[in-house]
């Protein structure tokens, strides 16, 4: 096709026998075209004519670019559409940038003044902890001779003396003695001290602390001191004999306690399968907590609590296990049950216990 040649006929002007008024040439492809061939009437094409005489330039096009500019013309105007609506949302997170910097001010101020609390606390714990061990060190020390007796009956009165009280518990310290297979360990030779803790008047019996001169008779003392707790008399499986733990002490113990209801609310599906529970094991002052089988009469209470079944109530297993129930009293034991042949024991009084 020549440079003139209409793009539709592919003939010039003069080849083109419908052609009598010669070229139309479109402003956009530059293409000469036939105004028969491109269907252009006579009265459009001599408005054209006058428009370029006018103007200098033509402004028709062929449709072909008629057609692609009203689809260029569709396409800018949903573009500018969109790039109006990006706009939109560019601002609105611009806004949301603004307040997101103004939070992470805030939050960075905060974190900053509590970094500042955080190293004056770490200071004075430095400086504090190493006076504070020793002083536990100092006081546990003070304390490894010492023993407590819970639930010994205390005489009471406004009439009794402190040496009629002092006589009575020491009287009473040595029953206990006795009950345990102690004969020979005399209580005022073994001693250095003994007293009540807490004011005086309460309904309650106040614990008794024990300070021995040797540690090596507490130690026995404590090691004996479980037979109580089997002891045929109710009077005396009352009694608890613990060591003289300090603050620190008892509040380890507590947590180890309430760690231990813990993991076994959330035992694994394999803990479970093999009936394993969480424990605390061993003496006042030692305890650890150990993962150990369940035993056959044993069970697992609704608040992660090792209880052990006896004669039809559940008791605590253990370092937990306690002589009484929570209602304050305990079972007949075997033998002394309502309705048996055997009399039970007649109850001794504290301080004046049989010489067994």
């Amino acid at each position: 096709m020549g440079k003139f040649d209409c793009p539709i006929c592919l003939k010039t002007a003069k080849k083109c026998e419908s052609n009598k008024h010669g070229s139309i040439q479109c402003n956009v492809c530059d293409h000469w075209f036939h105004p028969p061939c491109a269907k252009v009437e006579q009265t459009t094409l001599k408005l054209i004519a006058e428009w370029v005489e006018a103007t200098g330039s033509c402004p028709w096009q062929c449709n072909i670019c008629k057609s692609a500019l009203s689809k260029v013309a569709s396409d800018v105007k949903k573009n500018t559409v969109k790039i109006v609506q990006l706009e939109d949302r560019a601002e609105s997170l611009e806004g949301k940038v603004d307040l997101l910097q103004t939070s992470n001010d805030l939050l960075k101020k905060r974190l900053d003044d509590l970094e500042g609390k955080v190293e004056t606390e770490d200071k004075k714990n430095h400086e504090n902890s190493g006076e504070k061990v020793l002083q536990e060190v100092t006081e546990r020390a003070s304390r490894e001779r010492n023993a407590v007796i819970h639930r010994c009956p205390e005489l009471k009165g406004s009439e009794v003396t402190p040496d009629q009280l002092r006589e009575r518990d020491l009287s009473g310290i040595q029953d206990l003695f006795n009950q345990i297979g102690l004969k020979d360990m005399i209580a005022k030779d073994v001693l250095i001290g003994w007293s009540r803790l807490g004011r005086k008047g309460g309904e309650l019996d106040r614990p008794l602390i024990l300070i021995f001169r040797v540690k090596a008779d507490r130690d026995i003392l404590l090691d004996r001191a479980p037979r109580l707790s089997r002891h045929e008399r109710e009077f005396y499986r009352n009694v608890q004999i613990v060591p003289d733990l300090t603050p620190q002490q008892r509040q380890m113990e507590q947590r180890m306690f309430r760690q231990a209801e813990k993991n076994n609310l959330e035992r694994t599906e394999e803990q479970i399968s093999k009936n394993l529970v969480h424990k605390v094991l061993g003496k006042r002052g030692e305890r650890v907590s150990r993962l150990v089988e369940l035993r056959d009469n044993e069970e697992l209470n609704a608040e992660g609590r090792v209880m052990r079944r006896q004669s039809g109530m559940a008791r605590l297993t253990g370092g937990n296990m306690i002589p009484i129930n929570v209602a304050g009293k305990r079972n007949h034991s075997p033998g002394n049950s309502p309705g048996s042949h055997k009399k039970p024991p007649k109850a001794a009084r504290f301080g004046e216990g049989s010489s067994q």
